[in-house]
């Protein structure tokens, strides 16, 4: 569903409930705040983020359209494919460039790479969006950026 589509649709909720409009399938509403939505790693491995030396952190953005996410690793660019389904959600191992950077912000990309690969589940709080393994046990939390479209 393209980003138009998304527009037309939101505001026309009590419509989408009642008639069949193109865009405007269940299943899109659902999926509407996950893809779509800058988000930015906020916390980790039960800890707080902060902001690398480059200014950067971990983010992640998810496409309906092509089944790609992509961001910044908090040093590198990287892109991976996913697959959802409810509130299971998998990523493929990233690819990124290899850009050298800081120790600390190799070490919090490399935790973000590896946690990337062992997400099974995904639920949404609010602005929230918690990434968890195939144990339940949360892998981390990402905020959505100001400004990004949910």
């Amino acid at each position: 569903m393209n980003r138009y589509a998304r527009i037309v649709c939101n505001p026309l909720l009590t419509l989408c409930a009642g008639f069949s409009l193109a865009g405007c399938t269940h299943n899109a509403m659902v999926h509407s705040n996950l893809v779509y939505t800058d988000w930015q790693l906020i916390e980790i491995g039960g800890k707080a983020t902060a902001a690398t030396t480059e200014g950067r952190l971990p983010s992640l953005n998810l496409s309906e359209k092509t089944g790609g996410a992509q961001g910044s690793g908090g040093c590198n660019r990287y892109a991976a494919k996913f697959t959802q389904s409810g509130e299971s959600l998998s990523f493929s191992a990233p690819l990124a460039s290899k850009m050298g950077c800081a120790s600390a912000v190799n070490q919090l990309e490399m935790a973000f790479f590896e946690a990337l690969r062992a997400v099974a589940t995904q639920r949404i709080k609010g602005d929230q969006l918690e990434l968890r393994d195939d144990q339940g046990e949360l892998l981390m939390r990402l905020q959505a950026k100001a400004g990004s479209a949910q």
